[in-house]
C-alpha cells in the first residue's frame, strides 16, 4: 500500500558529504512505495543542485520512491530551476500552510481533540512560518512550549491565539444565549445609554451584567467572565497563558490539553 507525506529534512553536513540516493536508501530501507518530502536545509548551491538532479532524474522512475524536494523560497529562486522540473519542487508553495499541513499531521496521529489541533496548528503556521523542518520539530514538542512568549514572537503567538480563541468566545457566546433563550431581558441598557433590543446584539459584558441579577443565569457567570477576560485581553493585543487555558472554568468550555 502506497505511504503519503513520508517526511525528513537533509541537513547540511549530510547534503555536502552524502549523495542523495544513499540519503534515501538509508531512510527507505527497500520501501519504494512511498512518497518523500525532503526539506534540503543547507546554504550551499552545489548540494541544493545534487537534489534538484536527483529528484528530476527519479521522476517517473516505478524502481524509484516518488520524491519531492522542499526549500525556501528565496533558495528555489536562486537556483532558479527549469520550468518542467515545478512539479517535482515545492518551490513556489511553501508557505506557512505547508507548515500546519505538517502539525496537522502530527496531531491526527497523537488523537488530539479539534480544538488543541487547531490552536497548535495555528501556533506552528505563525511561528514556524516557511521553516519546514522547524515545523516538524515543533509538531512533535507540547502546546504548552509554544505559547513561552520569552522564546518565540509575542506578536506571532498572539496572531495565532485570536484566530482560535475568538471564535470560540462567539460559539460559546452563542450557545448561551440560545439556551437560555427566555431569560435574557430585552431591552437592555448599556451604561452609555444604548439601548438593545435584539438578542442577536448582546456582547459578553451585557450576558455578565444580566447573569450577575438572575439566579438562574448565574450559572455561567463563570464561564461568561472569563469568556470575557479572553476576549478582552487579545482585543488588547495580550497572550492568553497556558495557565489560563487550564483553568477549572476554562477546562469546562474548551479542554486543551485532549
Amino acid at each position: 500500500m502506497e505511504r503519503l507525506g513520508m517526511w525528513f529534512t537533509v541537513g547540511s553536513k549530510e547534503a555536502q558529504t552524502t549523495p542523495p540516493q544513499d540519503s534515501i536508501n538509508a531512510r527507505a530501507a527497500g520501501d519504494r512505495n512511498s512518497r518523500w518530502v525532503i526539506w534540503v536545509d543547507t546554504k550551499d548551491d552545489e548540494s541544493v543542485y545534487s537534489w534538484i538532479n536527483f529528484a528530476n532524474r527519479v521522476a517517473g522512475n516505478d524502481t524509484a520512491p516518488n520524491v519531492c524536494i522542499a526549500m525556501a523560497i528565496s533558495r528555489a529562486e536562486k537556483c532558479n530551476e527549469e520550468k518542467r522540473l515545478r512539479r517535482r519542487l515545492w518551490q513556489d508553495f511553501v508557505s506557512p500552510t505547508d507548515s500546519r499541513v505538517i502539525a496537522e499531521r502530527h496531531c491526527r496521529q497523537s488523537g488530539r481533540s479539534r480544538l488543541h489541533t487547531e490552536l497548535k496548528c495555528a501556533l506552528i503556521a505563525k511561528l514556524a512560518g516557511t521553516n519546514l523542518s522547524e515545523a516538524d520539530l515543533m509538531s512533535k514538542g507540547k502546546l504548552s512550549g509554544l505559547l513561552d512568549t520569552n522564546k518565540f514572537d509575542h506578536k506571532l503567538i498572539w496572531a495565532a491565539q485570536v484566530s482560535v480563541l475568538f471564535p470560540l468566545v462567539d460559539r460559546e457566546r452563542r450557545r448561551i444565549l440560545k439556551q437560555y433563550h427566555d431569560h435574557w431581558d430585552l431591552p437592555h441598557d448599556r451604561f452609555e445609554g444604548q439601548k438593545i433590543y435584539n438578542l442577536d446584539e448582546f456582547e459578553i459584558g451585557d450576558m455578565c451584567i444580566q447573569a450577575y441579577k438572575k439566579p438562574i443565569l448565574k450559572l455561567e457567570l463563570k464561564r461568561l467572565r472569563w469568556l470575557r477576560q479572553v476576549r478582552n485581553e487579545l482585543a488588547h493585543y495580550k497572550v492568553i497563558s497556558w495557565g489560563s487555558l487550564m483553568s477549572p472554568v476554562a477546562l469546562e468550555i474548551a479542554d486543551f490539553r485532549k
